[in-house]
């Protein structure tokens, strides 16, 4: 979740995309108590998108399946 959480809030991932790259590298568990992944959407919308704006001068970093920095 700490890695979807940085991807998503400080490289400029959508949820979509970090949420495949820790599928694909660790995989996922649904579990039926404690922390899960799911809680990572509320975070998203809560503390993630009403901050997203691109600044100026600001890091890129490659997104999953892209050769180089992607602009946004």
């Amino acid at each position: 979740m700490v890695q979807m959480a940085y991807r998503t809030k400080h490289c400029g991932w959508t949820l979509e995309e970090a949420t495949d790259e820790i599928a694909r590298t660790f995989g996922l568990v649904e579990v039926s108590h404690g922390p899960d992944y799911r809680h990572m959407q509320s975070f998203y919308n809560e503390r993630v998108l009403p901050y997203r704006r691109p600044a100026q001068g600001q890091a890129v970093f490659a997104r999953p399946g892209q050769a180089g920095p992607r602009h946004f």
